[in-house]
Order: C-alpha cells, then structure tokens, then sequence
C-alpha cells in the first residue's frame, strides 16, 4: 500500500503542477493508441490479453471474436457462472476451461449460429465482417426489412459507429477489434435513449469508475480544477498496474458517512470521493477531499491523521506509517 500511496501522491503533484495532462508522459510514450485502448477496455473488464500479451499486431480467431462481443454485453459471468442451462451442438469446441461454456451461452443466446450445425470453427479467422456483425448487435441492431445486419454491415457500421481512421476492414486485426469496441462505447444503443458505455453502467456491467479510468487512460486531459471522479480516475489511472480495480467501490462521501472514511466528521468539505474494495481481504483505502477555498489545510490533515483508523476492516489492516495524509492547494489525499 504504501508503494501505492506514494504514487498516488506524486501523480496529485503531477496534476496540481500543470494545466491539464493526461496520462504521465514515460506511459503515453511506452504504447501505442490501441494498446492505450486495450488497457482501457481490460480496467473495465471487456477486454483480456492472452499469455502473449494483447497480441495486436495477429487476426483475431472466431472464438476470440465470440468471447469479446460477450464481453461488450456485459455477460461473462452470466456465460462462465450461471445455471442456465445452456448447451451447445459443435463437435469442434476447444478444450480449454470455458471455451464451451461461451459457445454454449453464444449459441443458446441466439449470438451466433456457428459454422454449420454442428461445427463452430473456433480457430479459423474471425473476418472484419463477422466481428462487426457482432459489435452491431451489440447495440441493439437487428434483422428486419431493410435487411440482415450481415449483409448490411458496412451501411451499418458507417452510420452507427465512428469508426476510427485507422481500423482496416480489410486485413483485420487485434488491434482493428480493439479500436472497434472502444469507439462502439460512444455509439448509441438501438432504442435505449444512450450509448453503449452508458448502458453497461447503467446494467452494472461496467463501474462508473473503470469507465472513467479508461477514459483517463485513452487520454482524457484532467487538471486540478476537474470534478473530483475524474480526479480520482487520473489518479487510479497512474497506478493501474498496481490495483485491481474491478474490485473497487466508489462512495461520494457526505456529512452522514465521512467519519466511516476519515475517523472524523469535523473536516469541512465541499466534495469527497473514497475508494475502498468491495469484498476482498485487502486494506485499502483512498479519499480525495476539495476543501472550501481559504480553509485550513493543515488543520483538517491533522485531523485525519489523528483520528483515521488504518485498520478498521476486519482481520486485516495497515501499519500506521503506510497512512499517507496529503495535500496540493485545497486538495486533500488520504491513502
């Protein structure tokens, strides 16, 4: 915790110094813009690498491509845990653990037919056409009298989706499937009023926050003026190796519950965000505080320090040197 909270720290100073930055340069300069956005989808949990990495640069698999528009519905764990009784026919699904669990979800879903009847094909390539078939019902779009979404996927996609200049349909790769799902997050889902990130916070498919720290990741400019949430996503961002944020809970912090975060209500305050897991064995906790302009900063530190309880979880804890009470302008940092 302690590596943690002085990183934390050091990227609140990065923030207070400078106008407006995105992410520190050395990670910004480290990867390109779809592996920015591969990071961004995995935070948020709709993307995952293999054990070679994102492997951007190879043609995604059918399976790959069945798995991913899973994960852009919000529905891995209704395919990987649920009793749903779902089956599936192909002979030719691979071995591995969950591999027929997305097929049979997929197909009993009405996701995806298959090769044929009874063979799936899982390790040919997935074409530009099939993926974005599946993005498209991803938003919502379906068959009608205008047509069948695959025959009609080029119109489709043209219209529904800003599709990055740098997708290539036609030699698709990785990087293009990853470049397509993050621009379909700011599509707008067919009848729902909203967009598809929108939507996925709505459903609870994807926190408020992973959105948010994707969006500081891909390289939304954040200063020390910006509402505190995407204060905390910049500074979350800057640590995402470190943190597993899908177990994360936000909680806007109010006068009724800011003595459960601070050990202490008597800090004056005019926001208050706090970071805690949700149910996990781990001793973590961040809040972020904007006191009111002219308060007293090193007062209200005091009062945190002396009064916050670095192990108020139950069997675990931190020592009280890991309890990190900083602070740039009227911003206040407790980790």
């Amino acid at each position: 915790m302690n590596r943690i909270a002085r990183k934390l720290t050091a990227a609140l100073l990065a923030l207070c110094l400078c106008a407006s930055l995105t992410l520190p340069a050395a990670a910004a300069d480290a990867a390109d813009p779809d592996v920015l956005k591969a990071e961004a989808l995995g935070v948020m949990g709709l993307f995952q690498g293999s054990d070679q990495g994102y492997e951007l640069d190879r043609a995604p698999t059918r399976i790959e491509a069945v798995i991913m528009l899973i994960r852009l519905l919000g529905q891995e764990n209704e395919a990987l845990y649920s009793d749903g009784g779902y089956t599936h026919p192909f002979v030719d699904a691979p071995g591995w653990e969950g591999a027929s669990d997305y097929l049979a979800y997929a197909y009993s879903t009405g996701l995806t037919t298959g090769a044929d009847s009874t063979h799936f094909d899982p390790e040919s390539t997935a074409s530009a056409q099939m993926f974005a078939t599946f993005v498209l019902r991803a938003l919502g779009y379906e068959d009608g009298e205008q047509g069948s979404v695959w025959d009609n996927w080029q119109n489709l996609l043209e219209n529904g989706v800003n599709v990055p200049a740098d997708v290539d349909l036609s030699n698709f790769l990785r990087g293009d499937m990853v470049s397509l799902c993050y621009a379909a997050l700011d599509a707008q889902v067919q009848g729902a009023g909203m967009t598809l990130a929108e939507k996925l916070v709505e459903d609870g498919r994807v926190s408020d926050l992973a959105l948010r720290i994707g969006r500081a990741i891909t390289g939304k400019a954040v200063t020390a003026d910006s509402p505190l949430a995407d204060i905390m996503a910049y500074l979350y961002a800057s640590v995402r190796d470190s943190v597993s944020i899908r177990y994360m809970n936000e909680t806007e912090m109010t006068p009724d519950n800011v003595k459960g975060f601070l050990g202490t209500d008597e800090v004056e305050f005019t926001e208050g965000l706090a970071v805690e897991p949700l149910m996990t064995a781990q001793a973590h906790s961040v809040c972020l505080l904007r006191l009111p302009e002219g308060a007293d900063v090193e007062t209200a530190k005091q009062l945190i320090r002396e009064n916050v309880n670095p192990r108020k979880w139950i069997c675990v804890g931190v020592d009280e040197s890991n309890v990190y009470v900083e602070s740039i302008d009227n911003l206040v940092l407790l980790a």
